[in-house]
């Protein structure tokens, strides 16, 4: 049997050896527009059409509705936009044209092709933006477009190569030709580029239009040091969104970084899109009218959801401590208490007991879920503390749990931790204490703390101490041996060394005992003191500087989330329109699906075509993360349907919808485990004689998508984020099939995955079957829709 491979492959021409064949008229028509550089939308909509249609004809791992370029190459969406004056949606794509069979992908300067649309499901190709002008003859890149006001003519922002130059481009014929100048000429640094990836934004009470570009900062905003100028040589740049700001869309002005910096060297594609506080979308032209706000940007398809503030341009997630302050100080539900970001909620009741935990007897067992880590860690609570409540986390050596957070939240009479995890066996006690009055909460941060270590972001601690041969415990200026000690104290993570230090106390209430694994430190790296009081360290020279980590993210802050990296990237959510429910706003994303070249495009009997973009979703806030689900429009390209009723699916059984098959599908499969012990289940596709199958499922344990080459293995993404149509204990799987592209969602979540299949095994390889592993589950129904081509005329249409 053959496997499935993920393996992104790039090619810029036909494999050494194959020859170039005389293409049919539909391509040599298309190339030939390509060459006039034709402004004639209906001459071109007709020759793309027809070039698209050879296409799929001739080669099976061609899609029918997701957008790839007619032939050649296609990467990032870019300037994704509504036209209210003709009511027209337009997307461009970054597109390598080929001119011909030596003039393609590799060796001509990038472009912008462009396709329309009046309901995001049927579209046609236009003529794009062309590499035309001293500042983009070496290839239009990334960006996006807007309206300025009245002003019916759209202008579109976007990157030169290489990235040194912003152009402004204007259409006044309805998006066909453009007016381009250079807009943007100064970087804010040598590191950090002119324009990298422009996203627009506008402020409608004060009119102020700004821009959002890809960069990186060597130091943190209020610093004392400019962002922007390393302190020393061969200091590290962080990853960061570079803020520019114009009256007009005329002239821009640098205003700063949007964040601290990091993780990451550089970001690409930084977007801050704004929600209300129900996290109902809000349009581009609203910006400030935002409660909430995600932050996204291209650091392997990461995103944060926070607060942003415009009178300082700032943004700060939810879960960072330096976000945290305030929130600390509001009030839940008096003795009340939840683990955020987790399945764990509990109530204090009378002398600290709890109830809601799994187990509620001291010394119990049961299990705090991380969904965005993907990991289960066991805790112990020990309910003897008739001031607090107190628990234990460990991290098991077989656990993946990169570093992530939790919050515990406060109630009126406690106070919060926010634990982080880095992957290796560690153990720390945490104690959370009734508490008077705000003061002594230490505010920990983490910089340079050794893989493998927890610390303690907010709140206090007790347990048994454990400190390596080479560090000394200060106790009132007082050497102690490298022991457990009595006494307590409590501490926050260095700033600047890898390791604690420890001062400082909690209501007069002193925690102690830290367990510190292995460090290098000097006898003044560590001092703790009784009553709060700290002597002042001794002179020390100034260590020469030690470059922190550009792929952490900013002190207090938490990881950030990913969504959907398996083959997917550059997602532009630039796009909203009214089309929601009850007429509410929508934000819209399009990204890039990576992938290698088809096995007919290799061997000739197709020209060279890669990459492709997703179904367009709809990007929301739910439960503090983004959330992805299809928009409605796709449904208007289905075509029949065959519903299949309850059944049970067995373990290592198969056969279970003979009648159904193809390779252009939309199916939509819902299961119930209430009563089934099976941790995962889910679908196969593209089953045949010579292929074992892409099995789709949903793993109970986790509650997550995955996609693998067997079933419940390969790649998973956490799919809780958003209650299940069906209620709890079960999953709907909604699977887009299109040719090489899968694309799966459920519980808010999105998953893309590719198919590179042979030829001949593509061609026959067309089955759907089902699958359980552990236990037999039931599947409540099916219901699989054959789904037409995406490619059609366009009404109405404005014409050169």
């Amino acid at each position: 049997m053959l496997k499935l491979s993920t393996i992104v492959l790039f090619a810029t021409v036909l494999h050494e050896g194959v020859s170039k064949p005389s293409w049919p008229p539909a391509v040599n028509n298309y190339r030939g527009l390509l060459n006039e550089l034709s402004k004639n939308t209906t001459v071109w909509a007709q020759a793309a059409r027809e070039l698209r249609a050879w296409m799929q004809d001739n080669d099976p791992d061609y899609p029918l509705y997701h957008l790839t370029a007619p032939e050649g190459w296609n990467n990032d969406p870019n300037g994704v936009t509504y036209d209210p004056y003709t009511g027209l949606y337009h997307r461009f794509y970054q597109y390598d044209p080929t001119y011909s069979d030596t003039k393609m992908h590799g060796s001509v300067p990038r472009t912008w092709g462009q396709t329309v649309s009046r309901d995001l499901a049927t579209w046609e190709d236009w003529p794009g933006i062309y590499a035309d002008t001293p500042w983009d003859e070496h290839g239009v890149f990334s960006g996006n477009c807007a309206f300025n006001g009245s002003d019916p003519h759209p202008i579109c922002i976007y990157s030169n190569n290489p990235c040194d130059i912003g152009v402004c481009a204007t259409s006044k014929d309805g998006w066909v030709t453009w007016e381009k100048r250079a807009c943007m000429t100064h970087p804010p640094s040598a590191k950090s580029q002119t324009n990298h990836d422009t996203s627009i934004w506008q402020e409608s009470d004060t009119g102020q239009w700004f821009l959002l570009i890809g960069g990186c900062t060597f130091n943190s905003p209020g610093s004392g040091v400019d962002p922007n100028i390393p302190k020393y040589p061969n200091a590290p740049c962080f990853g960061n969104g570079q803020l520019w700001t114009s009256p007009n869309l005329d002239n821009f002005t640098y205003v700063g970084p949007l964040t601290p910096g990091g993780p990451g060297g550089y970001w690409e594609l930084p977007y801050l899109l704004p929600y209300d506080a129900d996290g109902n979308a809000i349009d581009n032209y609203h910006h400030e009218q935002g409660k909430r706000y995600i932050l996204a940007f291209g650091h392997g398809n990461s995103y944060y959801v926070g607060n942003y503030t415009r009178q300082n341009h700032s943004f700060v997630p939810l879960m960072a401590t330096s976000n945290r302050q305030e929130s600390l100080r509001t009030p839940m539900p008096t003795g009340s208490w939840a683990l955020q970001n987790g399945s764990l909620a509990s109530t204090i009741g009378p002398n600290g007991t709890a109830s809601g935990l799994p187990s509620s007897t001291p010394g119990g067992h049961g299990s705090i879920f991380f969904p965005d880590s993907k990991a289960t860690i066991p805790y112990f609570s020990s309910l003897n503390q008739p001031n607090g409540f107190s628990f234990s986390l460990s991290i098991q050596p077989s656990t993946v749990c990169g570093p992530k957070g939790s919050v515990l939240g406060r109630s009126d009479q406690l106070w919060a931790l926010e634990l982080w995890c880095t992957g290796q066996t560690r153990q720390l006690n945490f104690y959370v204490r009734k508490s008077d009055k705000d003061g002594g909460i230490y505010r920990a941060v983490q910089e340079n703390v050794p893989v493998g270590s927890w610390s303690i972001i907010a709140g206090s601690y007790n347990g048994s101490a454990s400190y390596s041969n080479n560090i000394k415990l200060y106790i009132n200026g007082e050497s102690h041996p490298a022991s457990s000690q009595p006494g307590t104290y409590v501490g926050n993570v260095s700033s600047d060394r890898s390791g604690l230090t420890l001062g400082g106390g909690l209501n007069g209430v002193y925690i102690a005992n830290v367990s510190i694994y292995s460090q290098s430190l000097s006898d003044q790296d560590l001092i703790a003191v009784t009553k709060g009081e700290r002597p002042p360290p001794s002179p020390q020279p100034t260590p020469p500087p030690h470059p922190p980590d550009p792929n952490r993210p900013p002190n207090g802050w938490p990881e950030p989330f990913l969504s959907d990296t398996t083959s997917y990237y550059s997602i532009n959510p630039h796009l909203t329109d009214t089309k929601g429910e009850n007429n509410k706003t929508r934000r819209l994303a399009f990204g890039w699906i990576l992938g290698g070249v088809s096995d007919s495009s290799k061997t000739g009997i197709v020209p060279y075509w890669q990459s492709a973009h997703s179904i367009l979703r709809i990007l929301g806030i739910h439960k503090n993360y983004m959330t992805q689900i299809p928009a409605p429009e796709i449904e208007n390209l289905r075509n029949t349907s065959q519903y299949y009723g309850t059944r049970s699916i067995m373990p290592n059984t198969s056969g279970y919808f003979p009648n159904c098959s193809g390779d252009v599908l939309e199916l939509i499969a819902t299961f119930d485990y209430s009563q089934s012990n099976a941790s995962a289940f889910g679908l196969i596709l593209r089953k045949g004689s010579n292929f074992s199958g892409l099995y789709i499922g949903y793993n109970t344990n986790t509650l997550s998508i995955t996609a693998g080459n067997s079933p419940g293995n390969g790649a998973s993404w956490y799919a809780d984020m958003m209650q299940q149509p069906y209620g709890n204990n079960t999953a709907t799987l909604r699977i887009f099939l299109d040719r090489s592209i899968v694309e799966t969602y459920s519980g808010g979540a999105a998953m893309t995955t590719r198919i590179s299949l042979p030829r001949k095994v593509s061609q026959i390889s067309l089955g759907v079957d089902a699958w359980s592993v552990g236990d037999t589950v039931t599947l409540v129904n099916l219901t699989a829709y054959i789904m037409k081509s995406m490619w059609g005329h366009v009404s109405n249409k404005i014409n050169s």
